[in-house]
């Protein structure tokens, strides 16, 4: 069963109902004279594929619909190195539960797309070759996972073990019939131009995020860009025009791997439905123009194809090697560009024997409509919905959240905390006198994009005494939701100064009830006398989004451990430990609950001090399992450090 191809280009990238704002582009770069530049990222590639470095700006020509433009900024970008491997293997495969808006300007963002049309028998290999994009990862990365079938995406995040997580979890593929690749339905996905659509949709909304070279890795045996059929040929083509035209706005580099791996091209009779056969080689062999296809939109942004290998995953460090080094150049645009119009670039560099890949054109601002709607008096602030509904969070204002899942009194659902902190860079001299009314806005969305549940905050901050330089503030919301996993969206604004952020999460909701045993998240956080009103009677603590801390500090871990409601009440051992960077346990303790001279219905407390004082400055990892008998456990961990 297949999705309808708008819906499921975007419940892929986990956004739905609230839309990819392909028309709303975000600011563009700001030079230092206060010019807005358009930028254009140049990938520069010898005969052997390897990035050219050593480039001035006077080796560069760059022309908008045919015409010169000084180039007024120009960047020559040299990604971080990979860090090596950390002894401690946590530091690379445990997940956060702190997530940031904050990243590295320097770095690839990149889109690995498991197409519908993997057979099922393929899968593990499409998995594998997908699991080695995340392995070349680097420092200022970030990579999603979508899909154009039934399956559970990740948004962008650096977070490897969220990506190997969204790979790994299953998904649906089919078995394309050999003799008709491109045949005209495909369930809900008519005319296979679904896959089109998706990646015309990743293009759209990644295609003003600035300075990164941005990358797709398409994985499948089958996309469609020629038909025999006559019912699906006009619909093939404007699809595949779309996509050429968003891809060369993004500048995004297409890689196909062909998740059939080796094949023969032998000949078959071509005939589909009532067309008559035909005598071009390549439409007799219907692998040979499968694999024709599949190397079209690599052919036409730069990018590879690999296919008739059994392990497509091989050229991976080669393909993100290429993108190592590029350069970033700016141009204004006149007066008379903003159209609203798509106007062409290109860029050519005075060196024999290179390729040159710059993204093909832009999309230059318009002027806004007068907007004649009313704001629902249901809905959130459209300036705060406006902030979540874009695939890359604002980041006017740097912000962080957190968010964990404790079952409601009843076992009717889960009541998620999310703890949302905000720092803004203070303008001028810092003083105590700065108050500011804040709108905050925190929702929580399903896999299709659909609204679960939003709560929208109006508070007052005032900076602290003792000449701050940052203006920081911390949020508490509380979401009603049931079992699964769902993203969490938090935006803030500051209208005083003209400020927007947001910053997305996930969190996954146990069934509590139902579930032999399980953990809510764990909190940290502090013990005041009154722990606030937003948690009060949910948590004892007063919950922090902070991770590093002093040695100072007297900071306690918090979490619930639950039963089945409906099974007898066992014994649970709670191991808790603290690691570090050299993978060494420097703290263990063991608690009991469950106990039968102090039994619980269903659920009890476990909390832990954070033993600051003794630890040297560094990061760590906190563990905490709960195991009922054997093979009935819950694991959390959370990462933290000491400064």
């Amino acid at each position: 069963m297949f999705i309808r191809a708008p819906t499921l280009a975007v419940s892929a990238l986990a956004l739905s109902a609230l839309t990819i704002a392909t028309q709303e582009i975000p600011p563009q770069l700001t030079y230092r004279t206060g010019i807005d530049l358009v930028q254009v990222d140049v990938s520069v590639l010898d005969r052997d594929r390897h990035a050219v470095t050593g480039l001035k700006q006077d080796d560069f020509v760059l022309r908008v619909d045919g015409n010169v433009k000084p180039i007024a900024a120009f960047t020559a970008v040299a990604l971080p190195e990979r860090r090596p491997e950390p002894s401690a293997a946590w530091m690379g495969d445990a997940g956060r539960d702190v997530v940031t808006n904050l990243a590295s300007k320097d770095g690839r963002l990149v889109v690995i797309l498991l197409d519908y049309s993997i057979r099922s028998a393929d899968i593990p290999w499409a998995k594998r070759t997908a699991q080695a994009a995340v392995d070349q990862l680097g420092p200022g990365d970030m990579a999603a996972v979508v899909y154009t079938s039934v399956g559970v995406p990740q948004n962008f995040t650096a977070d490897r073990s969220l990506l190997r997580a969204a790979i790994d979890r299953p998904f649906l593929g089919i078995d394309v019939d050999p003799d008709d690749p491109f045949g005209s339905h495909r369930g809900e996905c008519r005319c296979g131009v679904c896959s089109l659509e998706v990646m015309t949709n990743v293009a759209d909304a990644v295609r003003e995020v600035p300075h990164r070279r941005k990358m797709l890795l398409f994985i499948g045996s089958s996309v469609s860009v020629s038909t025999t059929s006559i019912e699906c040929s006009a619909e093939v083509r404007e699809a595949r025009e779309k996509l050429l035209r968003a891809a060369g706005a993004a500048n995004l580099t297409i890689h196909t791997f062909d998740s059939t791996l080796l094949e023969s091209m032998g000949y078959s009779d071509s005939r589909v439905q009532d067309i008559p056969a035909v005598t071009d080689a390549s439409a007799r062999s219907p692998h040979l123009r499968r694999q024709l296809d599949l190397a079209f939109f690599p052919g036409e942004t730069g990018g590879r194809a690999i296919k008739n290998t059994n392990a497509p995953w091989a050229p991976i460090p080669a393909i993100f090697a290429e993108t190592e080094s590029y350069y970033v150049l700016g141009f204004a645009p006149t007066s008379q560009d903003h159209d609203g119009a798509f106007h062409k670039i290109s860029v050519d560099v005075n060196r024999p024997g290179i390729e040159v890949h710059p993204r093909k054109g832009y999309y230059s601002t318009a002027p806004a409509p007068a907007d004649s709607t009313k704001p629902s008096a249901d809905g959130p602030p459209a300036s705060l919905a406006a902030a979540v509904r874009n695939l890359w969070p604002a980041t006017q204002i740097p912000m962080s959240v957190t968010a964990a899942a404790f079952e409601n009194a009843g076992g009717a659902g889960a009541t998620v905390a999310v703890v949302a902190r905000a720092q803004e860079p203070i303008a001028g001299q810092p003083g105590p006198d700065r108050v500011a009314q804040v709108n905050v806005m925190a929702g929580a969305y399903g896999r299709d994009g659909e609204s679960l549940g939003t709560e929208v905050q109006t508070i007052t901050i005032r900076t602290a005494a003792g000449g701050q330089k940052v203006f920081q503030y911390e949020v508490l919301s509380k979401i009603q939701l049931k079992a699964g996993r769902h993203e969490i969206r938090v935006a803030a604004e500051d209208p005083g100064r003209h400020l927007i952020g947001s910053v997305y999460t996930y969190v996954d909701v146990p069934d509590f009830a139902k579930a032999p045993i399980s953990l809510s998240g764990v909190v940290l956080g502090t013990r005041p006398s009154d722990p606030g009103a937003a948690f009060s009677g949910l948590i004892p603590l007063m919950p922090t989004a902070r991770r590093e801390f002093a040695p100072t500090d007297h900071v306690t871990a918090f979490a619930r451990v639950y039963q089945a409601r409906n099974d007898p009440t066992l014994p649970v051992t709670i191991i808790t430990r603290i690691i570090d960077s050299s993978n060494r346990t420097l703290h263990e303790s063991s608690d009991k609950r469950f106990e039968p001279e102090n039994p619980a219905t269903h659920s009890a407390d476990h909390s832990f001090d954070l033993p600051l004082a003794s630890l040297t400055a560094g990061q760590y990892l906190l563990t905490i399992d709960a195991t009922r008998k054997e093979k009935q456990t819950a694991h959390r961990d959370v990462i933290f450090s000491v400064r």
